[in-house]
């Protein structure tokens, strides 16, 4: 698991000396390739693109029910912040923020767990992904605490280098749903 915080510019207190140099951001940054990096706006913008992402970052259909429960059904659905990068008006890369408070020392923190990052296959080792992160830490609120799991061992790296800290031991589940599947991964296949 991996942490970081962002200081609040206002007051001048700093979380940490790894933080985020950048105050709250708003709106889209454009880069010099022609790519935009912006939030999706998920209750006004079709959400079948990030599906489409899902899908072929992933290679398979995805549980479209899991999909509405996480992003549209979840109790704080409304605060979820999703950050993408479009190429040519094509999602290429995505970031979701999924809220959650802390309670520490008897006050409560707002804080956001990184989950569903991703980038399209045909888009790869381009640097998006760190690009994307350091976006989306810049529209986060002064003061917000951000969570990684850090799902695959690739992305270890990018976290520690844009700031975030080890709190306890790289692990990550595995899930074989099947016994085939199992029996197969077992075998090395």
């Amino acid at each position: 698991m991996f942490i970081s915080a962002k200081g609040d510019a206002a007051t001048g207190e700093s979380a940490t000396h790894l933080d985020s140099p950048a105050p709250a951001a708003e709106g889209p940054l454009h880069l010099p390739n022609g790519e935009v990096l912006r939030e999706f706006e998920l209750h006004r913008e079709e959400v079948g693109r990030l599906v489409e992402l899902k899908e072929a970052v992933y290679n398979k259909p995805i549980d479209k029910a899991a999909f509405d429960w996480q992003y549209f059904q979840h109790p704080r659905a409304r605060e979820i912040r999703v950050f993408v990068v479009e190429h040519e008006r094509e999602l290429v890369a995505a970031t979701t923020r999924l809220p959650a408070t802390f309670r520490l020392e008897g006050a409560n923190h707002p804080a956001f767990f990184n989950i569903d990052s991703m980038v399209h296959p045909d888009h790869r080792r381009k640097g998006r992904m760190r690009v994307l992160y350091q976006f989306a830490r810049s529209h986060l609120p002064a003061g917000t605490i951000g969570l990684s799991k850090g799902s695959s061992a690739q992305i270890y790296p990018l976290l520690l280098s844009i700031g975030h800290q080890e709190i306890v031991p790289n692990t990550y589940l595995v899930s074989y749903p099947s016994a085939t599947r199992w029996l197969m991964a077992r075998l090395h296949f």
